[in-house]
């Protein structure tokens, strides 16, 4: 199996106020964009026995969609220090208003941390307020590869490697073109669950660390990936969670987050 790193940001002062200084951002080589242009993404600060922060987007009121290894050690539902908070609706980091904790997740069983197959994980939340600068993504069941799509991925990712503690709190976007299998090749073998998009020039825009969890989309707010995994050898060729292959999952999960969370509430009252 090749060599990956995931794109998390490990941070190491916890408390909310310094965001201003600890954290990596930005995608590297991207534009600073509004959060109009890209209203489903989220930034999540997952204090998880460690602290870290990646990126997630707006399944639908009450469900976030991220990538497995953004949540795989949390317990949120049993363990009160285990604390996922997501900041939504702005596209600057010191001016989010809105933000919810996350009541309860699910990661894929079949999750592997080592070779990151079935990247991908669901979290539960309360109510988000929809607005222009807070939408749902549009996932399809039986999305097909165009030839050579061009399709965007937005986040809060390290903008600059050489210094990869500095960064504005600003919401960065990059161009991604989506490669062929037999591109992909080049990074070694991808499960039917994965696939690669950017570029094999090293020096081209690329999600970076802090962008795991990502919403990779095209046409406006329909999401075909979430952000995983690179390769060192191809800095710049992102892999991605393929969202349509696991369409059915994402379905089944929400909706035994949405009887769990209604039967626990009846349990209360």
């Amino acid at each position: 199996m090749f060599e990956h790193e995931k794109l998390v940001f490990l941070l190491v002062i916890v408390r909310l106020r310094s965001i201003n200084c600890a954290m990596e951002e930005r995608v590297i080589g991207g534009v600073d964009t509004r959060i109009e242009e890209y209203p489903h993404s989220v930034f999540l600060l997952v204090k998880c026995n460690a602290v870290w922060m990646c990126g997630a987007s707006i399944l639908n009121q009450e469900i976030l969609l991220t990538a497995g290894h953004c949540v795989t050690s949390c317990q949120v539902d049993t363990d009160e220090t285990h604390i996922i908070t997501g900041y939504v609706g702005h596209e600057d980091l010191r001016k989010v208003t809105i933000t919810r904790t996350a009541k309860d997740l699910v990661v894929h069983e079949n999750y592997n941390d080592y070779s990151l197959e079935n990247d991908v994980a669901i979290v539960m939340t309360e109510s988000i307020p929809l607005s222009d600068k807070s939408k749902r993504v549009i996932l399809h069941c039986d999305w097909s590869f165009p030839n050579t799509p061009i399709a965007y991925v937005a986040g809060w990712g390290i903008y600059d490697e050489s210094t990869p503690n500095k960064g504005s709190k600003i919401l960065m976007s990059v161009k991604q073109s989506v490669k062929t299998p037999e591109i992909c090749e080049v990074i070694g073998y991808l499960t039917p669950g994965m696939f690669c998009a950017g570029s094999t020039r090293a020096e081209d825009p690329r999600a970076a660390r802090g962008d795991s969890g990502s919403a990779l989309v095209y046409r406006e707010f329909h999401q075909i990936g979430i952000v995983s995994f690179k390769v060192k050898s191809y800095p710049a060729l992102m892999v991605y969670t393929n969202v349509t292959y696991y369409y059915q999952w994402i379905q089944e999960k929400s909706d035994q987050l949405y009887c769990k969370s209604t039967e626990t509430t009846s349990n209360q009252q």
